[in-house]
């Protein structure tokens, strides 16, 4: 249904890192004291009304979770640089058995917008890949919190649709003009409720109302290699949604 969307793993997938920035990330953890290898987890999301977020409505074979990292082709990790990874098609030598739901509501209609989707549909249920990046100031590494304490992050939710790619962002600066494009997100220590114990368990969530930017990006094939055109800026929307993950 995705077209593109190998190429797009492919760039993104922790099994194709570039040896230079993975040892730069090595090294950057070494030196901080942080986890030097990938931590696997449990993933889901609140799933409730209000969410525009959500997942597709399955669990992981085998565990209470709605993914679960190495399960139906799905990657949910902790990177060294202590940032999390989620993507539904880990392995590109295998199809996604995986989606996430976005549902637009009518707020396409409401702001005079036709859907752009090839389908037509306000809800898209996606092969998707999400990225998180460090935030400007007071970043640390998520595996590094300790109960009750949180730190800000930039995430961004990644899919292809037809000849586009399309990415709704949280606090991210898309088009590249040194503003974000919408506030972040934080992430925060659940569990144990232990103040000098390993965190266990997570929660991220938008730090406003889930206001985010949807962008989408021409896909063109230059001698075989998927390229990605100019940033096009879609509209801003409401978004909500919170994203729990534990180790597994």
């Amino acid at each position: 249904m995705l077209k593109g969307t190998n190429k797009m793993m492919m760039r993104f997938s922790r099994r194709v890192l570039g040896a230079a920035v993975l040892a730069g990330c090595l090294t950057d953890a070494l030196i901080a004291g942080k986890p030097v290898a990938d931590i696997p987890l449990l993933l889901g999301f609140s799933n409730t009304e209000a969410d525009a977020l959500t997942s597709d409505g399955f669990l992981a074979g085998g565990y209470p979770a709605d993914y679960a990292d190495g399960i139906e082709n799905v990657l949910a990790i902790i990177q060294p640089s202590g940032n999390l990874r989620f993507g539904t098609e880990n392995d590109l030598r295998a199809p996604a058995a995986r989606r996430m739901c976005v549902d637009f509501g009518s707020q396409f209609a409401d702001q005079g917008l036709v859907v752009p989707f090839i389908d037509g549909n306000s809800r898209q249920c996606v092969n998707v890949l999400q990225p998180m990046h460090a935030y400007p100031t007071g970043d640390v590494s998520i595996a590094s919190l300790r109960y009750g304490q949180s730190v800000q992050k930039l995430t961004r939710f990644a899919w292809d649709d037809g000849s586009y790619r399309y990415r709704i962002g949280y606090g991210t600066d898309m088009d590249m003009n040194g503003v974000d494009d919408s506030p972040s997100v934080r992430v925060t220590c659940t569990a144990p409720a232990v103040s000098n114990a390993t965190c266990t368990s997570w929660v991220l969530a938008p730090t406003t109302n889930g206001s985010a930017a949807l962008f989408r990006f021409k896909l063109q094939n230059k001698k075989g290699v998927v390229q990605e055109g100019n940033p096009e800026f879609v509209a801003n929307f409401v978004t909500p949604f919170a994203q729990t993950f534990s180790r597994k």
